[in-house]
């Protein structure tokens, strides 16, 4: 079962009295902040063509002639790609490239793939298969929720709400009510955006013991908000 844990906080209030203007007004700031545990993972998998003489004990690049094309490469890759029953629509092919592995040798191809899966420990197994001629390398792309979109809604209204409170408390202490907004503004400080990706150095700084082996996302907003007073 994947957890959701929402902490709220308030954070410093600006109050303000206009002495010339009217309306008077008060200023407040409203934070919110929402823990996620991801549901949704992604690696990107390059493969590449490569000589067969590669593989042999003190075989030196004058000898490479027998070239491995990316078609056959593919097949090993999509034979653990079937084994682990994944969806087509999981895979995005993201580019592809040549490269010259040896001095004066034939041009090479490699290809990146793109691989969804929603759940950490199937992503571990299937990268512990990929062990075959023509595996390059693993690349962490990102990590996400499937409702990532809703729960960052819900927690830009929390943030609202929340200024809403503070305003009504200050205003109540002075014996005022609050009144209706007159700018309603989002402060730009998402730390989902900076923390949903990573690469495969920082990999294991994102590891802890939670279900999914991931530490949790958290997606935070400040709303500053001006009321007028009545």
């Amino acid at each position: 079962m994947k957890h959701i844990f929402p902490f709220f906080f308030l954070f410093c209030t600006l109050l303000t009295f206009s002495q010339n203007e009217t309306p008077k007004y008060i200023d407040v700031t409203g934070s919110s902040v929402l823990e996620v545990t991801p549901d949704q993972f992604f690696v990107k998998v390059i493969i590449t063509e490569y000589w067969e003489e590669e593989y042999k004990n003190n075989s030196k690049a004058k000898h490479y002639k027998t070239k491995v094309e990316l078609d056959s490469v593919e097949k090993e890759l999509f034979k653990i790609v079937n084994d682990f029953e994944i969806k087509k629509e999981n895979i995005i092919t993201e580019n592809i490239r040549s490269f010259n592995r040896a001095k004066k040798k034939e041009t090479l191809i490699s290809k990146t793939y793109k691989i969804k899966f929603n759940d950490f420990y199937i992503m571990d197994d299937f990268i512990n298969e990929l062990n075959f001629k023509g595996f390059d390398r693993i690349e962490f792309s990102e990590f996400t929720h499937s409702k990532i979109t809703e729960f960052r809604k819900q927690v830009k209204i929390e943030a609202l709400n929340q200024a809403k409170l503070k305003a009504d408390y200050l205003l109540q202490s002075l014996g005022k009510e609050r009144g209706d907004p007159l700018i309603i503004e989002e402060i730009d400080n998402d730390s989902f955006a900076r923390a949903n990706t990573f690469s495969s150095n920082s990999f294991n700084s994102k590891l802890d013991s939670s279900p999914t082996g991931f530490k949790p996302i958290l997606i935070r907003f400040e709303i500053k908000a001006r009321f007028e007073i009545k």
